[in-house]
This record gives structure tokens, C-alpha cells and sequence, in this order.
């Protein structure tokens, strides 16, 4: 059984702050090093240059779908491309983790309506409120309230047919969906540190209340690579393909 992952990088972190990738490197090490996986247990594919998915899926136990600067409902031609890539690998039972971006393009490619967030910009660590986890493999050992980090404009506004949102947080009402069998999708950051949150907020340049700093917004949140990891360890024992 193959071991080896396959990252869908949606976006550089180069675009957001240089200091973050000297500092943590880029989207490849974020997700790679919360997940538990060395690089070289890796593939990385930079589709939003171009770069072309492989066909041969069964290469790989899993795949990470990231997060991006770029949205989902601008429609470019990369995105339906990849969408197009996912629907196939959802099909044959690849196992697939989407984060952000990634939560949103696995989302759309089965026919979610995604678009800008009424609530606006949710960002920080906010309290993710899992609605019907129990028996779900991924969420399952998740405390119903759950710390997480968050940065995103964009939601899935509408799942898709037939799926109901797990998870929410006060500003978005789908912050987890489960797609099939062996497929999940997280609007929240599990491969974050409140250290990174830290820099990218720095970076991006949201107010901050008077009186209030980082450290009052800013948590760790231990169960987020517990969550990359779990993810791995289902990849690994669970995939399947058609």
C-alpha cells in the first residue's frame, strides 16, 4: 500500500508575507509538517501555475487540497480544471482532505454554490461547533467545541445536494463537510500556529480593537495536527479505488 501524499497547492503563502516563508516555509511545509509527513512522502502539484494533475491516482494513499489567495466563484480556468480533477478522484474513492480554498473547490466541483461571506473577513481563533460529528471517522474524537484558526472571505454558501454542514462557527455556517465515503473539507486551519496566524495577520493589515492585541485573538490549537494526522492515518488504512 502506498504511503506517499499528494499536496493540490492552490496558492504560494509568497503572496501573502515573505517573512512567513522564511520563517515557516511555504503552503508544501505548513501542511506536510502539521500533518506528520516528511516532504519526501510527498508530491506537490502547483496548479494555480498550470501544473498538471496526475492521472494515475493510485499512486498515492491521500490528498491535500490547500488553501489560496485566490476564490473560488472568480471561476478562473485553473480552478474548473481542478475541480474537474477532484470530481474524478472523489469518484474512484480517493481519500481527500480540503482546507480553505480547498474546503471550497472540493465543495464547488460537486455543485456547492461558493461566494463571498456575508459576515465579511472571519479571521483568529474562533470556537468551531460541531453539529453531527459522533460517528464520523474524521471529526468523530473532536470535542463539540472546538478551537480553530480561521482567514477566509469566501464561504460555501449553499453544500451541495444531499449534504448538510458538520461543523459552524458565529460567522459562517459551514465550516466542515463531509463529501462520500473517504473525502472532508475544513474552512477552518488546522495546519496553522497562532505563531503563523500571527504574521499573516501582520501581513494582510486588519484593524485590531483598541485595547486588544494578538494575544487576546490568537490560541494554539493543538487539535488541528491532530486532526492533519488522523486524516493521514485514514488515508493510509481506508482508500479505495473504484
Amino acid at each position: 500500500m502506498t504511503s506517499r501524499f499528494l499536496i493540490v497547492k492552490t496558492g504560494s503563502l509568497h503572496d501573502v508575507s515573505h517573512d512567513f516563508v522564511d520563517r515557516f516555509g511555504d503552503t508544501e511545509h505548513t501542511f506536510s509538517r502539521a500533518a506528520g509527513l516528511e516532504l519526501k512522502d510527498t508530491e506537490v502539484v502547483e496548479v494555480f501555475k498550470g501544473d498538471g494533475l496526475p492521472n494515475d491516482i493510485g499512486r498515492f494513499a491521500g490528498v491535500f487540497v490547500t488553501g489560496s489567495e485566490a476564490m473560488v466563484s472568480h471561476r478562473a480556468d485553473w480552478v474548473e480544471t481542478t475541480a474537474d480533477w477532484l470530481r474524478m478522484a472523489l469518484g474512484q474513492g480517493l481519500p481527500i482532505l480540503g482546507v480553505c480554498f480547498g474546503h471550497q473547490l472540493l465543495a464547488h466541483a460537486l455543485g456547492a454554490e461558493v461566494g463571498p461571506n456575508k459576515a465579511g473577513l472571519e479571521i483568529g481563533t474562533v470556537d468551531i461547533s460541531f453539529l453531527r460529528h459522533d460517528d464520523d471517522a474524521l471529526f468523530g474524537e473532536l470535542p463539540k467545541t472546538t478551537k480553530f484558526h480561521v482567514i477566509h472571505h469566501e464561504t460555501v454558501i449553499a453544500p451541495p445536494d444531499g449534504m448538510r454542514p458538520l461543523a459552524r462557527s458565529v460567522l459562517d455556517g459551514c465550516q466542515a463537510l463531509r463529501m462520500g465515503e473517504n473525502a472532508w473539507g475544513v474552512q477552518f486551519h488546522p495546519e496553522y500556529t497562532a505563531e503563523m496566524m500571527k504574521v499573516i495577520w501582520s501581513a494582510i493589515g486588519p484593524e485590531i480593537e483598541a485595547g486588544r492585541s494578538f494575544d487576546d485573538l490568537l490560541e494554539e490549537t493543538p487539535q488541528g495536527p491532530e486532526l492533519m494526522r488522523r486524516f493521514v492515518a485514514l488515508a493510509r488504512s481506508r482508500h479505495v479505488y473504484g
